[in-house]
Parts: C-alpha cells; structure tokens; sequence
C-alpha cells in the first residue's frame, strides 16, 4: 500500500521541480481520541475599512490559507474514524474600497468530510480548484489622472492563476506519549499547485 503512495509523493516533487507546486507545509499534529485538532498555514492581510470624520482609519484584518480541524475516533476494531473540515483562502486581488484605500480581494473554498481509516494509511483530499483572473490598473500619480493623457501614463495587468490544494493525511494511533517521538512521517512534506 505504501509504494502507491510514494508514488503521490514523487508525483508531488516533479511539480515542485517544473515550478508547478509548491509544499505549503508538513504539520504534525497530536490529539486524544474525540478532540478536535486544529492545523492553521494562514496569513492576515491588514487594512484600512473606513475612516472617521477627521481621516483617522479603522483597521481590520482578512485571514486566509489553509485551515484543518479533525476530529478523530479509534473503533475498536483500530479503524480511526475522522471527522475533517478543510478551508483554504486566498488573496486574488487588491481592489479599491469605498475608502478609497486598497483592500484585498478574496477567494474561499471548503469541504467537510468523514473517512474511515486504518492506523496508518494516507489519503488524499484534493478538489479544492481555484481558477481567478484579475486586472490590475496602476498610473503614474498626477499625470495618470490628466483628463485625455492620462491613459498614456496608465499601465494594466492581466494575471490568470489556476490552483488545486491537495492534501495528504495521514492518522497514527499512538499507544504512549513516547511514540509520538518515534513516529517517522511517511511523507516529508504535502504539495499545492
């Protein structure tokens, strides 16, 4: 069973050498049967939301990457059943507000799932596309606002990004805290493209 899953993996590095995927990440995370576990890869993007009367700003925060809460439970027959919620987010754009401050503009996607597994045996969550295209408008200040010429000191952008988040599980039952230290990943990272 394992070899098909190196094969994931080596799959997973070729996209990394071709510059086709990136390793967000290789948590690690230890809970007790029927608590929840949290994995959070996240980023807080600040900015300006509004301003009072006399121009002072009021600062908010958008988070986004990729969050996991699991839940497991051990059957007695060792099969772990695991509760998974999976949310990732991303910044596609930065747009003007009604402030007139940039604000970042962004995307979300989510799943929840159950699986049943056994000790030690990987599975793949993938699913999670993104297909964003956005247009960014940049002038040269003053000259990019005169009325006809300014177009002439104005540059646009046109970014078109597709991405697929993947993400490999794989749960262990440890007997004693000291197994956790003995514990070798299978794999040593996890790959987004």
């Amino acid at each position: 069973m394992h070899g098909i899953w190196r094969e994931f993996d080596g799959a997973f590095r070729a996209l990394e050498e071709r510059g086709k995927g990136k390793a967000l990440a290789s948590p690690s995370v230890i809970t007790i049967d029927g608590m929840e576990a949290r994995v959070e890869l996240t980023q807080d993007y600040p900015y300006i939301s509004e301003r009072d009367d006399a121009g002072n700003p009021t600062w908010s925060t958008q988070t986004v990457g990729p969050q996991m809460t699991m839940t497991p439970r051990v059957g007695r027959d060792g099969v772990i059943n695991l509760a998974l919620d999976l949310e990732t987010g991303e910044v596609i754009q930065m747009i003007t507000g009604s402030t007139g401050e940039q604000m970042p503009r962004t995307s979300k996607r989510h799943v929840t799932t159950n699986v049943r597994v056994r000790d030690g045996e990987p599975f793949v969550i993938g699913g999670l596309f993104s297909d964003n295209k956005s247009r960014t408008r940049n002038r040269i200040p003053i000259l990019g606002q005169l009325p006809l010429l300014g177009e002439l000191f104005t540059y646009r952008q046109d970014e078109h990004r597709k991405t697929q988040v993947v993400m490999l599980v794989v749960p262990y039952v440890l007997d004693t805290p000291d197994a956790a230290i003995e514990q070798e990943p299978l794999f040593p990272r996890t790959a987004a493209r």
